[in-house]
């Protein structure tokens, strides 16, 4: 009887010890109710050009730029004295394409695209040297596609749409002249924009065309 009764208790002693490991085990989890948004450090986010990727097609009536690691430009106008090829025809389009990449060191962020807007830079009549509005001679058209790995151009992107980490986007502006010009009659000069890519998804679509 009392070698019984040891036995249970034994067996309680255990059951109870079991009891208290699982107890143990199970309120060691902790969960925090909510959203925590931390801001990424500056310095590790970043969206360049690529290095000599501006190009103007055709070439005779335009230059593209790359003035900064974020910031370009472009040039419309009688490429030299001695050139036989220019802008001047009604319809004339030439076509300015710049590739980007996402290199941020922290490889979590991604790019959002926001709208992207051009200065206007100055146009002027070389006849005269009077500026005029760039809307008046020239229509723009801005387009920003996302490359694949090989470089191929891809979907158009909307604002909101990322690049993650290593990604590549292609920024395509197309300029189409609305009326004929003499011989160097017009340039567009100083045009120029950064660009745009945020850490940050954008709050708002911003639908502006300039």
């Amino acid at each position: 009887m009392k070698k019984r009764r040891t036995i249970i208790i034994s067996l309680l002693l255990v059951a109870a010890l079991a009891l208290g490991i699982g107890y143990a085990s199970h309120t060691s989890d902790i969960t925090i109710s909510g959203t925590a948004n931390m801001d990424p450090n500056p310095n590790d986010f970043s969206v360049v050009f690529v290095e000599d990727s501006a190009k103007a097609d055709p070439p005779a009536f335009g230059k593209a730029s790359i003035t900064s690691i974020n910031t370009a430009d472009f040039t419309i106008g009688k490429m030299s004295t001695t050139a036989t090829e220019w802008m001047s025809a009604s319809g004339d389009t030439v076509t300015f394409t710049y590739d980007v990449i996402n290199q941020s060191k922290d490889k979590e962020l991604v790019a959002y695209l926001n709208n992207l807007f051009i200065t206007p830079g100055t146009c002027r009549l070389s006849t005269t040297s009077q500026d005029v509005e760039v809307t008046e001679y020239f229509n723009a058209v801005k387009t920003v596609y996302k490359l694949d790995d090989d470089g191929n151009k891809g979907a158009a992107m909307n604002p909101g749409d990322y690049l993650e980490n290593g990604e590549k986007a292609r920024i395509e502006i197309v300029i189409t002249l609305k009326k004929p010009l003499n011989d160097g009659a017009i340039t567009w000069t100083g045009v120029s924009y950064k660009l745009p890519f945020t850490s940050f998804a954008p709050a708002a679509v911003d639908t502006g065309s300039n």
